[in-house]
């Protein structure tokens, strides 16, 4: 009562800076200012694609007001174990980030939270940024900058050596060349937990299911140029049940939610089909009826500027 009683006066992101300030933030005289630097930062259960366009948008604050830029991504899993730096070295140092409000305070850009506010942060102060938006064409707009999101996103990441390995041993499986095409599913098969959307009964899901291999033999004569298919999807049910189709290949690993997952294979997993989706010659978000069109497969075209395209079958 007390809280929506709050949000009739603030923002649910100024509730949030205000929570972290009071409970892992405290305020003092003492110590030395530290240098000023924006802090990418994670907390709850943002998706990859989420989590991705936070730290490229921050990251381009960043060099927008000259600061240098820092990634905190920890929890649930090391973000470094995947991706390391690739021209610009973004990992935090023991000692840097300060929890001093005279120096630092956290600062939320969520969900449908206005991304003007970026531009009334205390450039002298550390910035902790919690963000899943992209305000690259706000940024663009006011510093007169030309920001693209797959230029940042090279300067910033490539594979660690153990995603290397893995991604090493695909291509050959995979070719050089084929076409990506993904499917969200979230609970609609009954294999994925999901915070939104219903079961289908038995009956609903061998039906969507067929849809689905229907619409795969039509995107596959539309494109007689490629051997194969990289499927990638969030249901267990429908990859096995195209297991058949020999134009379609499938990352093996186990399937799960990126916000939360804690086994390796999932992990891996989806790193993987991030990786690869981005590699392909064209990008789709393939989408019927009550299925979400997530921003994974369209994130991970970004990253390389490749075609990308949501069809409806």
């Amino acid at each position: 009562m007390i809280r929506n009683l709050l949000l009739r006066f603030v923002s649910e992101n100024q509730l949030r800076e205000f929570y972290f300030a009071r409970h892992y933030y405290y305020f003092s005289f003492r110590g030395q200012r530290p240098e000023p630097m924006v802090i990418s930062c994670f907390e709850g259960g943002n998706g990859f694609a989420d989590r991705l366009r936070g730290i490229i948008s921050a990251y381009a604050y960043a060099k927008c007001i000259g600061v240098p830029y820092r990634l905190e991504h920890v929890q649930p899993y090391r973000w470094e174990e995947y991706f390391v730096p690739n021209c610009y070295d973004w990992r935090l140092r023991e000692g840097e980030k300060v929890y001093n409000l005279r120096f630092a305070r956290p600062a939320f850009f969520m969900d449908d939270s206005r991304g003007d506010y970026i531009l009334k942060l205390n450039r002298n102060q550390q910035c902790h940024i919690y963000s899943n938006q992209s305000f690259l064409n706000l940024l663009n707009r006011t510093f007169g900058t030309a920001f693209r999101y797959h230029t940042l996103f090279e300067e910033l990441f490539r594979p660690s050596e153990k995603l290397q390995r893995e991604i090493d041993k695909i291509k050959p499986q995979l070719g050089e060349v084929y076409v990506s095409v993904s499917f969200r599913f979230q609970r609609l098969m009954g294999d994925f937990e999901d915070v939104i959307g219903r079961v289908l009964t038995e009956l609903e899901q061998k039906e969507l299911i067929e849809k689905a291999r229907i619409f795969l033999c039509s995107l596959k004569s539309r494109h007689p140029e490629v051997p194969r298919l990289l499927v990638t999807s969030d249901s267990k049910k429908f990859v096995t049940s195209i297991s058949d189709l020999v134009f379609c290949y499938v990352i093996p690993g186990n399937i799960g939610h990126l916000g939360t997952a804690r086994s390796e294979t999932v992990l891996m997993k989806t790193f993987l089909d991030f990786y690869m989706i981005s590699k392909a010659r064209k990008v789709y978000m393939a989408h019927s009826g009550e299925m979400y069109r997530g921003g994974f497969a369209a994130s991970a075209a970004a990253t390389t500027d490749v075609p990308y395209e949501e069809i409806e079958f």
